[in-house]
């Protein structure tokens, strides 16, 4: 369905007001000469811990071998497809281990380390 309206007053208003803001969007950039402002990245407020499991079922729930991930790690086989890039390589996860403690994560009073690729080559 379409509507049309005939009337040329209106189509006249529509360019004008168009024209209008074009011209005050254009006359407001080049006067503040958006190009040339030296724009930072602000932080965004975000916070990470590191938290010890609360109980032994915890414990033993973040332990669980049976999850998809580990049981069944040819579920998330990604091959090296030339399509994302020049000498992607694939990615064939074996199943689950423990980290070693220099990669499993960590903070201090400024930073945190977070895993989120482990490979072994």
């Amino acid at each position: 369905k379409r509507l049309v309206i005939r009337n040329p007053k209106l189509g006249i208003l529509l360019r004008i007001a168009q024209a209008a803001i074009f011209l005050g969007l254009t006359i407001s950039l080049l006067a503040r000469k958006v190009w040339r402002q030296d724009l930072r990245p602000t932080p965004w407020i975000s916070e990470f811990w590191l938290e010890e499991p609360a109980d032994a079922e915890e414990r033993t729930r973040l332990r669980d071998s049976n999850v998809r991930h580990c049981s069944d790690p040819r579920s998330y086989w990604e091959g090296g497809d030339a399509a994302f890039g020049p000498g992607r390589r694939a990615l064939q996860p074996h199943g689950c281990e423990p980290l070693a403690s220099f990669e499993a994560p960590w903070q201090d009073n400024a930073r945190l380390f977070i895993p989120t690729l482990v490979q072994e080559t």
